[in-house]
């Protein structure tokens, strides 16, 4: 896990650089697959804004764009949260009696005669 760390510090750069591309390309399949489709109502001319999907190609573009905005993240954040009260709850603050610990302790303290 340090090595991924240090390895993400020392390439800042470029790890930011291949989100923002990552960013543009999910963000440009919308610029490029949306049309304005005109239509009528009640003798009205409007326009409605649609996807030009085909439909497996439309699913998986959603599940991909769910996944990566949605699921990974909230699976990270479980884990980290997971991971910190774990450590949280399993340690000992430093200062609150331990029976075993202060038992020991007056062990060493009382003398033999």
């Amino acid at each position: 896990m340090t090595v991924i760390l240090h390895w993400l510090r020392s390439h800042k750069l470029f790890v930011i650089s291949i989100l923002w591309f990552c960013g543009i390309c999910f963000g440009s399949a919308q610029l490029f697959q949306t049309r304005a489709v005109r239509f009528e109502y009640d003798r009205n001319i409007y326009y409605d804004c649609r996807e030009t999907w085909d439909v497996s190609s439309g699913r998986i573009y959603t599940i991909v764009v769910f996944v990566v905005t949605f699921a990974a993240p909230v699976v990270i954040l479980m884990f980290v949260y997971t991971t910190i009260a774990y450590h949280i709850l399993r340690h000992v603050i430093p200062g609150n009696p331990d029976c075993l610990r202060d038992e020991n302790q007056v062990n060493r303290k009382i003398k033999a005669r």
